[in-house]
Formats: C-alpha cells, sequence, structure tokens
C-alpha cells in the first residue's frame, strides 16, 4: 500500500478504500486497512470507524463490531456522534446486552455527547419487546429527567405489559 516513493496514504484514501472493502463483504481487509493506517501514524477518524461498523453490521458480526466500538469509545479514539451511538445502541439491544445501553444511556450525556430521543427510544423498545419491564420503567424515568417523552406506541406497549 505504500507507493515507490515512500507516499503514505491519508486518512481520506483509507475510508475509501475501507468502504470497499465493506461494500464487498471483505470487512477483515478492511480492518486491517484500520490497523495499517494505526500502524503508520494516519489517526482513523468518526467515517473510519462507522465505514468499518457498518461492515460488521451487513456480516451479521454485531459481537465483534460492539466490543471493537466500545473500547474505541472508552479510549476517546474519536467522538462518535448521534448516529453512531445510535446504531450501537441497536446493536447492544440485539445482543441483549441492555446493561451496557442502559449504561451508555446514563453516562454519555455526563461526558459531553448529546443523544436524541431516538437513542433513549431504541433501548426502550428493546426492553419492552424483551419483557424486561422493571429496566424499561427506570429507563423512562431517566428519559422524562433529561426532556425526553416516549413516542405513544412505546407509552402505550409499556401499559399493556405492565
Amino acid at each position: 500500500m505504500v507507493a515507490k516513493d515512500q507516499i503514505l496514504p491519508d486518512v481520506l484514501t483509507c475510508n475509501v478504500l475501507i468502504n470497499g472493502f465493506c461494500r464487498n463483504g471483505k470487512v477483515d481487509k478492511a480492518r486491517k486497512i484500520m490497523e495499517f493506517m494505526k500502524n503508520n501514524g494516519c489517526s482513523p477518524n468518526l467515517f473510519n470507524y462507522f465505514a468499518l461498523m457498518n461492515g460488521f453490521c451487513k456480516e451479521g458480526r454485531w459481537a465483534a463490531q460492539i466490543d471493537e466500538a466500545m473500547e474505541l469509545l472508552k479510549e476517546k479514539e474519536c467522538q462518535a456522534d448521534v448516529v453512531t451511538l445510535n446504531v450501537l445502541l441497536g446493536g447492544l439491544c440485539r445482543e441483549d446486552r441492555f446493561h451496557d445501553a442502559l449504561q451508555m444511556l446514563e453516562k454519555l450525556p455526563y461526558e459531553g455527547v448529546y443523544l436524541n430521543k431516538a437513542s433513549y427510544r431504541i433501548v426502550l423498545n428493546s426492553l419492552c419487546q424483551k419483557d424486561e419491564m422493571e429496566k424499561a420503567t427506570k429507563l423512562l424515568g431517566l428519559m422524562l429527567d433529561r426532556g425526553f417523552f416516549p413516542h405513544y406506541a412505546t407509552s402505550n406497549e409499556m401499559l399493556i405489559r405492565l
């Protein structure tokens, strides 16, 4: 990947490669591009990580994607936006990792990350579907405390299940 004159690709070039590999089902090659970037002083950005996360999702490799994304958030290697976080919250819920999802909802606002109504709705709907009503009720309280109101369908679902 290094040219004759030793010019290294930049973040944008790497993102094109990562996207291309992920779209063609070659997520492991995309991951190697990320490793190459890190090893050669080119810091991956949010777009690189999001492309890789989407690649893992398309392959149904949620567990690997979630764990890697959680590590990246801990390392603060890049600042995730609300769309990326909502993808991650959805993945955690698909894997029944409600504890991790609830922890994210609880702590991220204190770290300067602005969540939106959808962030809470993703987890609340998943909790209701899995009949985790005690956790759903606590999350509803957190939502209301933070000024977010659930969608009427979610409220109805909770009332029926209680």
